[in-house]
């Protein structure tokens, strides 16, 4: 016997014509953003790399091409102003279950609203790579910050120095009142002491808060800098 509904959330593959006509009333897929905007694999990371105010959840026909199916019904939420991937993650899991309980509830009654995606508005959202997750110091201390909480905790934004790869869990934009930061020039270190380390960028500096060599432990800056000395003027690549 055929099932009602087939329900799929970040399954990460386009299912085939024949799988989809299977369900008697429609195959259903929940998406991690508010659709068209971010469609494909990782829309949390784009909402927050993008500097979105808002993202959420969109309960979604399905069809062969990618996230653009109608839209059946959206749940919308407010990112936080240090929102990580991570957070983004659990607070949109919790969202998806409440949105997908609504939309089959107004299904059975017969009170859902169905409306096609414009798709002339679609925004993508490829999947992450390790070039994905590398830090361009040439952009803002701003996008940068975005940059990170968006990698965190997975897949981690990283730079190099000295032949050795550093990721960034946590940072922000740094306090660079008397840095001559033109001089520094983006990726260069701008200021350096015991429990503080801020990096010239093409706008401002940004301050590392969190860091994790490769093949060690996350750190807190101040305990990581007890082990490691970097002068002010290298560049992190």
């Amino acid at each position: 016997m055929a099932p009602d509904l087939f329900v799929v959330m970040a399954f990460g593959k386009i299912l085939p014509i024949w799988l989809l006509a299977i369900p008697k009333i429609a195959p259903l897929n929940l998406h991690a953003s508010l659709l068209p905007r971010h469609r494909g694999a990782a829309p949390i990371q784009a909402a927050i790399v993008s500097g979105d105010s808002h993202s959420g959840v969109t309960l979604m026909g399905m069809e062969t091409a990618m996230d653009a199916g109608p839209i059946l019904l959206q749940q919308k939420i407010a990112l936080e102003h240090n929102e990580t991937a991570g957070s983004l993650h659990d607070r949109i899991a919790s969202l998806a279950a409440q949105c997908l309980r609504a939309g089959l509830d107004a299904l059975e009654s017969g009170s859902l609203a169905v409306k096609a995606q414009n798709h002339e508005q679609a925004t993508y959202a490829p999947k992450l790579t390790a070039e994905t997750a590398k830090i361009n110091w040439a952009a803002s201390a701003h996008e940068v910050d975005r940059h990170v909480r968006a990698m965190s905790p997975k897949p981690g934004a990283y730079f190099e120095w000295q032949m050795r790869r550093f990721k960034i869990l946590e940072g922000g934009v740094g306090d660079d009142a008397g840095l001559d930061l033109a001089a520094v020039g983006p990726g260069r270190v701008a200021f350096v002491s015991r429990d503080s380390l801020i990096v010239g960028t093409a706008m401002g500096g940004y301050a590392i808060r969190q860091i994790q060599p490769a093949g060690k432990k996350v750190m807190a800056i101040d305990e990581f800098l007890r082990g490691t000395s970097i002068p002010a003027g290298d560049l992190f690549t």
